[in-house]
């Protein structure tokens, strides 16, 4: 079969596009791109998101052979620098060679390695990369070198794991705010419920330093710690219950906060909408309780 027109279409092809023609179809591919790499960052934010829940899900599986081989008892969430009874232990920074920034032994050593200051479920994770969201792509320095720190996991303070009241008592208030609950032993999770309650979370980078993320109930006019908003705007959240999910943030604060890369405490949260502290007040009802409602 021949085309009317074959010798018309060789010569145009022979000649070869214009500049106009190809400026048009460079203008075409660049509009493309415009809609496309957007939509492909976002799936990959997605893509770490769902990463970062299997890291959280291992440290609950350690939570729990924690509980069962402690008859209950929840492990400690220090809330003092000294403090070698952590979870986790170390003191996260940016300041120039911090040597617990980078220090695994801090997340995994045994006892044998570290005596008292071995971190209490070391024993039950072993694979230092679960107490990091892959989102955190944020360097410390160490001498000369830019390196990756070692964690962007923290513990709700508000499970304290019998450091601070030795009787363990269901009725006494957590350090952090009189009046609220706290956890000590598998028992007292009772308000919230386990499916409620949770236990880690990615703190902010310039907000994470111990093991523990604290927010006060009094007011929600200041977040002592700052959640991390690394997957589109949300963080990641694991639960007493074994389930892990993404919680979406709303107000600006912590929606929008950018790393400043230098550890900083009490940011303002007076720029929430409607002055209403949505996301505040969510983290939280999902921390903790008050024993009078």
């Amino acid at each position: 079969m021949t085309w009317p027109n074959n010798n018309l279409l060789r010569q145009r092809l022979a000649k070869g596009f214009t500049l106009i023609e190809l400026l048009v179809v460079i203008a075409i591919i660049a509009i493309l791109a415009g809609l496309l790499l957007p939509a492909l960052a976002k799936a990959k934010d997605n893509a770490t998101g769902i990463y970062c829940l299997n890291n959280q899900r291992q440290l609950l599986v350690a939570w729990k052979l924690y509980v069962d081989d402690y008859e209950d008892h929840l492990p400690p969430n220090a809330k003092h620098l000294q403090d070698p009874r952590g979870w986790i232990n170390g003191f996260l920074t940016f300041v120039p060679n911090n040597r617990d920034n980078t220090n695994l032994l801090y997340l995994i050593g045994t006892r044998k390695q570290m005596g008292d200051r071995y971190p209490k479920l070391g024993p039950y994770t072993k694979s230092p990369g679960i107490y990091k969201c892959p989102s955190d792509k944020y360097t410390c320095k160490i001498d000369r070198k830019e390196m990756p720190r070692v964690r962007s996991v923290a513990m709700n303070g508000y499970i304290e794991g019998g450091l601070y009241d030795p009787t363990l008592s269901s009725t006494v208030s957590s350090i952090h705010g009189r009046g609220w609950r706290k956890y000590d032993i598998l028992s007292h999770i009772i308000d919230p419920s386990p499916s409620d309650l949770w236990i880690f979370a990615d703190e902010h980078p310039d907000s994470i330093n111990n093991g523990g993320f604290v927010l006060y109930p009094y007011t929600a006019t200041i977040w002592r710690n700052l959640p991390a908003n690394y997957h589109n705007a949300a963080c990641g959240y694991a639960y007493a219950d074994g389930h892990a999910s993404i919680k979406k943030w709303s107000d600006p604060m912590p929606k929008l906060e950018p790393v400043q890369k230098r550890m900083r405490l009490d940011y303002s949260n007076a720029g929430s909408i409607g002055g209403k502290a949505r996301d505040y007040w969510w983290v939280i009802n999902h921390s903790t309780a008050p024993f009078k409602k």
